[in-house]
């Protein structure tokens, strides 16, 4: 990826514009992120003609992640060579239950372990000085994310074309170690600065369904369908040293 910024200050006196050295320049950005896996599955069967199906697979994912950037830029500050090689692994289970031509019954548990790598805005962004106010710093002491989700779904299906009734629910939880952060400080003059760190205790769970129901009259026919969504996270960051 190739970035050529070309920024111009005008002069409010002359009204002539002029180049801004230190927001103009150019940035030359490489990314390899491979993923190699060794996967397992398995799956069991069980039918019985015209009267039903039904399906357990288990999986899993024995996954690495060999993670390498490279960032040149007119500006020295914003040179960055990096490189991480993690262990990502998943496993799934997932059931379905199949009523021939009457309803289908759907569940899935997974556990998966996933990165993600701060960004050259994070490490060492290019700031505009304008804002006195609000100053953005780089940390190059920034580590990778940890993230542990554990994620659970069912579903219902029917195929009755009669006051059908049809739901859905997923949960997702999840805890993430050395997430990003922010972190300010202000000082009597109003003026705050800010840059990102990494930080323990980030956790969350999400709860979302759906739920369609049909009714049907002599001549019509009414249709509900409700979807609900819940979201409670815990989010760590610092102010003036002080963890909130």
């Amino acid at each position: 990826h190739r970035q050529t910024n070309d920024v111009k200050d005008r002069d409010s006196i002359t009204g002539y514009y002029t180049i801004n050295a230190y927001l103009s320049g150019n940035s030359h950005h490489t990314t390899i992120n491979e993923m190699p896996a060794l996967a397992f599955d398995r799956t069991f069967f069980k039918w019985l003609a015209n009267r039903y199906n039904k399906y357990f697979s288990v999986r899993l994912n024995a996954q690495a992640q060999f993670f390498n950037r490279e960032n040149i830029s007119s500006h020295a500050f914003q040179h960055i060579t990096q490189s991480y090689q993690r262990f990502i692994p998943s496993a799934s289970l997932n059931y379905t239950n199949d009523q021939s031509g009457y309803l289908q019954y759907v569940y899935g548990l997974k556990f998966s372990k996933s990165a993600d790598n701060p960004s050259i805005d994070q490490l060492a962004p290019l700031a505009d000085s304008s804002n006195l106010y609000y100053i953005q710093q780089g940390n190059r002491q920034l580590r990778p994310t940890d993230k542990k989700e554990l994620s659970f779904n069912m579903q219902h299906t029917s195929y009755r074309m009669v006051n059908r009734f049809n739901y859905s629910i997923n949960l997702s939880a999840g805890i993430i170690n050395s997430s990003f952060a922010d972190s300010s400080h202000t000082d009597s003059l109003g003026r705050s600065v800010h840059y990102t760190v990494n930080a323990d205790g980030n956790r969350y769970l999400n709860i979302s369904g759906n739920l369609n129901k049909a009714f049907n009259f002599k001549n019509s026919q009414l249709q509900v369908s409700i979807n609900p969504t819940l979201r409670f996270s815990h989010a760590p960051n610092s102010i003036n040293g002080t963890w909130n």
